[in-house]
């Protein structure tokens, strides 16, 4: 059996990397074939860009629902194996797929009968009016599949089979490009061929996944007769998805909501801009992705951690992780600014469409830098029961946004302006890792003098 994570005992920097990989892979698998799909939508037609590039808001509400139900499940998986609680293991599974299942479908169901509105929102061309609601509709659907597979995955993960994880993932994400470039090429799909391949691919990883679920016998397979007490939610689920799964939503979901108001302000300067900003930012996810998944690292570790009552290797873990970070995003920041050109000519055979995106990096990339660390900080909050100043801080910083992009557009009608004010706020958001630095530290050195005066208080009894 692979070796599992000692959340307690290893050392620190190998473990915020075993932890922080299969997490990121796992986690990123939608969102790459995401960005695969563009290159294979912008080689093909512009009106399929077009309709993937509308498709964003909802992918991120849809990333959000995945997210949370993960990460959730992945912490709880972890926390009763490291009370050695095997026995409640699949108990929490059940609880959180059937619970994933439902919400998905609500969810689905609710933007399906919605999507008639929002083509009128979003000011589609009458041409491609169908086309919208028909692949918006079926990649909705399609999430209920998504959400069983993370599930499943985050179940291996949490458990600490890493490398199984991690494989899975990878296999995953490589088959679905593969299939789209099929679909796209040889059968001329166009954006269907999106939709045909996250399904194949979603039911090829939910296989294999309940199979190594079963061979560790992490889970058991049996038919057990329906019954009202499965909707009963597990005390430990409730605690994880109130205290981890839905704040690390709500940061999603507001990145959805924003992205509605981010094509508002730029459709009047034409579909070109839209598809453009849509394809940069699609790019702009991976970013996001990375910075979500290393405070999602970070809090599962110190959570863990705190958990043991080993306050101080709490701290440790966020420190080093938050410096580490930083590198990360220095590297990124660089490399995408000096290569903006290529990769929006890469991604973009429209010339015209390419320019665009160069122009949004070109601004934009080199703020990656503060955008990545901040972001990984207020997920830490978030998961540390600091959840509502975390909210209120993404609030602000979307907010600001789209009230000062819009009034700096409509005003000096250009575009860039609106470019402009992402960088800098972004680069202003240093203060938000400042403020949830201190606030952090000052909660772990609380619960420090707590622990101090309850160990005090038992020896005085003992004594």
């Amino acid at each position: 059996m692979p070796r599992n994570i000692d959340y307690l005992n290893d050392r620190i920097i190998p473990l915020i990397y075993k932890t922080f990989i299969p997490m990121v892979l796992a986690s990123s698998v939608s969102i790459v074939t995401q960005l695969a799909n563009t290159f294979f939508m912008g080689h093909e037609h512009k009106e399929a860009l077009y309709i993937v590039g509308l498709y964003i808001p909802f992918s991120f509400f849809m990333t959000a629902l995945i997210e949370g139900f993960q990460i959730s499940n992945a912490s709880s998986v972890a926390f009763e194996k490291g009370r050695e609680n095997t026995e409640q293991i699949p108990k929490l599974i059940n609880n959180y797929l059937l619970y994933g299942i439902l919400t998905s479908l609500i969810i689905a169901i609710f933007i399906s009968l919605l999507t008639p509105m929002f083509a009128d929102y979003f000011n589609v061309r009458n041409e491609s009016i169908n086309l919208f609601r028909m692949y918006t509709r079926l990649m909705v659907f399609l999430t209920i599949f998504s959400v069983v597979n993370a599930i499943l995955l985050s179940s291996i993960r949490g458990y600490g089979l890493v490398k199984i994880s991690s494989g899975i993932s990878t296999l995953t994400s490589v088959s679905n490009i593969i299939l789209v470039y099929i679909f796209v090429e040889y059968y001329l799909l166009g954006v269907y061929s999106i939709v045909l391949a996250n399904f194949i691919v979603s039911s090829f990883s939910i296989i294999i996944s309940l199979f190594f679920l079963l061979k560790y016998k992490i889970v058991k397979f049996q038919i057990l007769p329906f019954s009202l007490k499965k909707f009963k939610l597990e005390e430990i689920a409730k605690r994880k998805i109130l205290n981890i799964g839905i704040p690390v939503a709500i940061s999603y979901i507001l990145i959805f909501i924003s992205t509605f108001f981010f094509n508002k302000i730029l459709m009047p300067f034409g579909n070109e801009v839209v598809a453009g900003f849509g394809a940069a930012y699609r790019l702009q996810t991976i970013v996001l992705l990375i910075a979500i998944s290393s405070g999602n690292t970070l809090g599962l570790l110190m959570n863990q951690n705190m958990g043991g009552n080993n306050l101080e290797r709490s701290f440790e873990i966020y420190k080093k992780g938050m410096i580490n970070i930083v590198g990360i995003y220095i590297i990124i920041g660089m490399a995408i600014f000096l290569g903006k050109d290529l990769i929006a000519s890469f991604l973009i055979a429209d010339g015209e469409v390419s320019v665009h995106t160069a122009n949004y990096l070109n601004i934009v990339a080199l703020s990656y830098i503060i955008m990545g660390p901040m972001m990984s900080s207020l997920l830490v909050l978030e998961q540390i029961g600091k959840g509502f100043q975390a909210f209120f801080l993404n609030f602000l910083y979307f907010f600001l946004i789209v009230v000062i992009g819009w009034f700096l557009t409509n005003h000096y009608q250009e575009e860039s302006l609106f470019y402009w004010t992402i960088s800098l706020l972004n680069v202003f958001a240093i203060t938000g890792i400042l403020y949830s630095y201190f606030v952090i530290r000052n909660s772990l050195q609380l619960k420090q003098t707590q622990l101090n005066k309850e160990i005090k208080r038992a020896v005085e009894m003992n004594g």
